[in-house]
């Protein structure tokens, strides 16, 4: 019988002989395999039917939500619901009326397209996208919101399919919003209006503002709309309208249009009015170039139409010499002192003082 063999721990790897590639080196003794393996496909690339069809809901459904989304946006909304193209001004004007808490000022030429594209649009849009809310609109006459408005409104709704109901002075949508129009000198019957709906919105319009008392607007500030928007063809350089682009213009956006801003009017009768009237006639600044007419007199060391395009086109921060103003007055007149660095203003300070001599005193204090 052949004696058994005893194994032998080895205490090192023999050496391999190998005949194939040399291999990568590598924590263990292998030979890597030199044949590429395809990837596996992505899996996007392998989605089953199913699969397939639920992605493609998906991507019809965010793009129907972008489509909404822009669709609901009121500076869309004329060329959207009631196919009416509507200018670049006019869809600044609605792109500012957009957001809720806004105050809008419109001041432009008339036959500009004031009630019969921005009102309207503005109404329309307002009770489809805000169930149950309340939009009020008024005018200095009646006839503005009779004649004008509402007939307007009437035509627009008949191309918006069923769920409206229209009378000479309200409509009504299905989903419980409304809109009232009247016209009053009262400003006990303007107030009594409040944010209605879910989502707690009032939009008001007053149309040709200039018109408008200043008793009304003090009550439609007491209702506190969501949404104002007042608009008229300029008139005199005084009263609440006119104020909202001078002293309160902080607190509007404010925008002007002239006529040559809207291409429906001919620039032949455009020529014609101020050949009429005048380049510099009240009228024609007004009803062609959207500016409030300055019938304040001769005279004047600043005139109106000079000081609305510093206010709506402030000049740039210059500052240079150094000058001081002083105006002495007497008999219980203001006193004022005025200190200017370049082009601005830096300090004015008014007082009151009978006497001159103690007035000298404070300017060399």
């Amino acid at each position: 019988m052949a004696a058994k063999k005893k194994l032998v721990v080895l205490k090192q790897q023999p050496k391999i002989k190998r005949t194939g590639p040399k291999p990568k080196e590598g924590k263990f003794d292998v030979v890597l395999s030199t044949k590429k393996v395809k990837k596996a496909p992505a899996p996007s690339l392998i989605l089953s039917p199913n699969e397939r069809k639920s992605r493609a809901a998906l991507e019809r459904i965010a793009k129907d939500h972008d489509a909404l989304e822009e669709a609901s946006l009121l500076e869309n909304f004329p060329q959207t619901f009631i196919d009416v193209g509507a200018y670049d001004w006019q869809c600044r004007v609605l792109q500012d009326l957009n957001e809720k808490e806004s105050r809008v000022a419109l001041k432009a030429a008339n036959g500009s397209g004031k009630t019969s594209v921005i009102a309207a649009s503005a109404i329309l849009w307002h009770m489809v996208r805000f169930p149950e809310s309340l939009v009020v609109t008024t005018a200095g006459v009646w006839r503005q919101v009779e004649g004008q408005l509402w007939p307007t409104l009437r035509k627009y709704v008949g191309g918006l399919g069923q769920g409206w109901r229209i009378t000479s002075s309200e409509l009504h949508y299905a989903n419980g919003s409304r809109a009232i129009g009247f016209s009053t000198n009262d400003p006990g019957k303007f107030e009594g209006w409040h944010r209605q709906g879910p989502t707690e919105n009032l939009l008001m319009i007053v149309d040709e503002a200039k018109t408008v008392p200043n008793e009304i607007f003090t009550a439609i500030t007491r209702c506190q709309p969501s949404r104002l928007l007042v608009m008229s063809s300029p008139g005199s350089s005084a009263g609440a309208f006119y104020e909202s682009f001078t002293k309160q213009r902080k607190f509007w956006d404010c925008h002007t249009v002239t006529a040559y801003d809207c291409p429906h009017l001919e620039k032949g009768w455009i020529a014609e009015q101020i050949e009429m009237y005048g380049e510099n006639s009240p009228l024609i600044r007004s009803m062609i170039y959207g500016e409030f007419m300055d019938d304040s007199g001769e005279g004047l060391v600043l005139n109106l139409k000079n000081l609305e395009e510093c206010l709506q086109n402030p000049p740039e921060l210059n500052m240079g010499m150094r000058v001081a103003f002083i105006d002495f007055a007497a008999g219980g007149d203001e006193c004022v002192f005025a200190y200017r660095n370049g082009n601005k203003v830096m300090e004015m300070v008014t007082w009151r003082e009978r006497n001159t001599n103690t007035t000298i005193g404070k300017i060399i204090t």
